[in-house]
């Protein structure tokens, strides 16, 4: 199995944590290697993606990154991009 270069996105810290700490444990290599705490920084970081840096293969992805947004709106626009940019993820 390919190991998991994880993208995590998400605006809390306490669930930020729990991620980053239950991949302290051995999970077979997979790692958080990017995160981003706003729409704007994971939009940056699925176009570096883009742009053959090719750091990581799996999204984990919040679906509100601020309290403005409601019913999974960030979410949507975060797999739209990735949709427009052709990754494959």
């Amino acid at each position: 199995m390919e190991k998991a270069r994880i993208l995590h996105v998400e605006d809390d810290a306490f669930f930020s944590n729990i991620v980053r700490m239950s991949l302290d444990v051995d999970y077979n290599g997979h790692a958080v290697v990017a995160r981003a705490y706003t729409l704007d920084d994971a939009i940056a970081a699925l176009y570096s993606n883009a742009s053959d840096k090719n750091d990581f293969n799996v999204v984990l992805l919040d679906g509100n990154l601020s309290r403005e947004s409601q019913k999974g709106e960030d979410a949507k626009k975060i797999v739209s991009m990735i949709k427009e940019l052709n990754l494959d993820l």
